[in-house]
């Protein structure tokens, strides 16, 4: 259950995404959002996703604070560990190429 319900709305792009990760459909507030939503589902490295997951309430100097974050996302831990693997074998290729500019 989202933490914030999105209404239909006449001035801008809203609505709904079917999707086969989560057993309901995902609300969308804007283009930019249906089109991340439609992403995640054909992403094979994503488990599931939500839109509107939660709201985190906090407080700053004595007034009430609170954020709606978009989207969750859950990856599949193989596809991130090989994500990660990726990222690394790059760092190291780059730090190389830096240690032998170096002439070390």
């Amino acid at each position: 259950m989202p933490a914030r319900h999105i209404p239909p709305r006449h001035r801008y792009l809203s609505g709904r995404v079917a999707s086969t990760k989560v057993p309901h459909a995902q609300a969308f507030e804007s283009s930019l959002e249906q089109d991340f939503l439609l992403i995640l589902e054909f992403d094979r490295g994503v488990n599931r996703f939500a839109s509107q997951p939660i709201t985190i309430r906090w407080k700053v100097d004595n007034r009430q604070r609170r954020y709606t974050p978009d989207v969750l996302v859950e990856y599949l831990a193989i596809r991130q560990r090989e994500r990660e693997g990726f990222a690394a074998r790059h760092e190291g290729a780059h730090l190389g190429q830096c240690v032998q500019s170096l002439g070390m």
